[in-house]
């Protein structure tokens, strides 16, 4: 139970980043290595690497 209190804590954490659209604050906590894949067919979807992209 407490893992999914911190992982709730978590996310909701960075959806409030997200809604600030603080950008910079969002990717502190992410790996430099690390992938974001957006699915679907819009333009935006794809695979992306790393902080950089």
């Amino acid at each position: 139970m407490i893992g999914a209190v911190r992982a709730k804590r978590g996310v909701t954490a960075g959806y409030d980043t997200m809604n600030r659209r603080d950008l910079q604050a969002l990717m502190a906590d992410w790996d430099n290595d690390a992938v974001f894949i957006y699915p679907g067919d819009v333009p935006a979807s794809g695979t992306y690497r790393g902080k950089s992209v």
